[in-house]
């Protein structure tokens, strides 16, 4: 090769990069990830999914440019949040962060992961601090207009956060934006 790069570093390289990238592009699309084929970018596209996976900033991804302890770094706070965001168990955190067991972890975290409702995919609602919609399950009776109140729609908030539909950090944003809209 003209680079000199051998077949074998280039079959490495490629097995790396199906490695990390499969199993991260799945937990994406499970997880309802904007463009989970970022992926496949290699060295950082398996971190910028994993990352919006777990509803943390894609900006961190720079971390991996500090050599062994940004990407050691960033390997330890994905396998912490990660599960926690994803409603799974905190075991999952060790085989996610165990060295070698953490490839086939990430694998069978990957596949065993179920698709996130779309109404727990990234409230958008949410994120901006609008109030979200109210859940299904308390339908509008015949003719009645929905509340209005600054004590009905917390009690709306509340309720989508014991769902979970709602971080802890989102509900208390919802709320205080909803508080600050009636004192205006």
């Amino acid at each position: 090769m003209p680079l000199g790069i051998g077949i074998w570093e280039l079959l490495i390289l490629a097995c790396a990069f199906l490695v990390f990238g499969v199993p991260a592009f799945v937990v994406g699309k499970r997880s309802r990830v904007p463009d989970p084929g970022i992926a496949f970018i290699p060295f950082v596209g398996a971190y910028i999914v994993l990352l919006r996976a777990s509803r943390i900033s894609a900006w961190w991804t720079f971390l991996v440019l500090i050599p062994y302890l940004g990407a050691l770094a960033l390997d330890i706070w994905i396998a912490v949040m990660l599960p926690r965001e994803n409603k799974r168990d905190q075991w999952w955190t060790f085989a996610l962060v165990v060295p070698g067991v953490n490839i086939v972890g990430y694998w069978i975290y990957a596949f065993t992961l179920r698709e996130r409702d779309a109404d727990l995919a990234l409230p958008a609602q949410a994120q901006l601090g609008a109030p979200p919609p109210p859940p299904a399950s308390q339908e509008r009776v015949s003719g009645a207009a929905a509340p209005t109140s600054a004590a009905a729609q917390i009690g709306q908030l509340a309720a989508l956060h014991q769902q979970g539909a709602l971080t802890d950090s989102e509900f208390a944003a919802a709320k205080a934006s909803l508080l600050a809209s009636q004192q205006e």
